[in-house]
């Protein structure tokens, strides 16, 4: 199963532009919406870890919030790649040429 990027994009992406809530008031930093992160890394393919950080200082976004948000993207990703039978078809899908298809 080959999974379009776009496709994940409309499955997993934000219903509604979340930028800029703050943190449970714990935080004055924001949180970043899924699809502010999804646009990031397309414009900016394999970044580091030092780009990312900038890119969250840049927006005022909190930082470890930002990388749940990676996170979870990730995982979001790799479970739909697995399918809906559960078979694992990872080994035939090249992630990266997949996401950046977009």
């Amino acid at each position: 199963m080959k999974v379009k990027a776009q496709e994940f994009l409309e499955e997993f992406g934000d219903d509604e532009d979340t930028d800029g809530e703050f943190v449970d008031g714990q935080s004055e930093k924001k949180v970043p919406s899924k699809d502010a992160v999804l646009e990031w890394f397309k414009e900016n393919p394999n970044p580091s870890d030092k780009e990312v950080h900038a890119w969250a200082e840049e927006n005022d976004f909190d930082t470890h919030k930002l990388e749940s948000v990676i996170y979870s993207l990730v995982t979001e990703y790799i479970k739909v790649l697995e399918g809906e039978d559960g078979e694992d078809e990872l080994e035939d899908v090249d992630i990266t040429d997949e996401f950046y298809k977009m």
